[in-house]
């Protein structure tokens, strides 16, 4: 999977305070074989999924398909703007 970390500005400021950040995370595709983001994978319900797809796209991220490494699918959320 070629992805780098980078972040998402923050837009609402009682969000930012509360969180203590000025940046969601996020992952964003390269292309490049060598950019890699190293993380977990967890297994979830589809009701599981549904509820954090909602709480996402308040914060205008998406779900996406990707194979890792370790050749099994897994879903990401992307920032909609990138």
């Amino acid at each position: 999977m070629t992805l780098i970390p980078i972040g998402v500005p923050i837009s609402e400021q009682q969000l930012s305070a509360s969180l203590g950040a000025t940046h969601h995370r996020n992952i964003q595709f390269t292309g490049i074989e060598s950019d890699i983001v190293e993380g977990t994978a967890f297994t979830v319900t589809k009701h599981e999924l549904e509820l954090a797809d909602n709480y996402e796209r308040v914060v205008d991220y998406r779900r996406v398909l990707v194979q890792p490494a370790s050749g099994k699918n897994a879903w990401v959320y992307l920032h909609a703007g990138k």
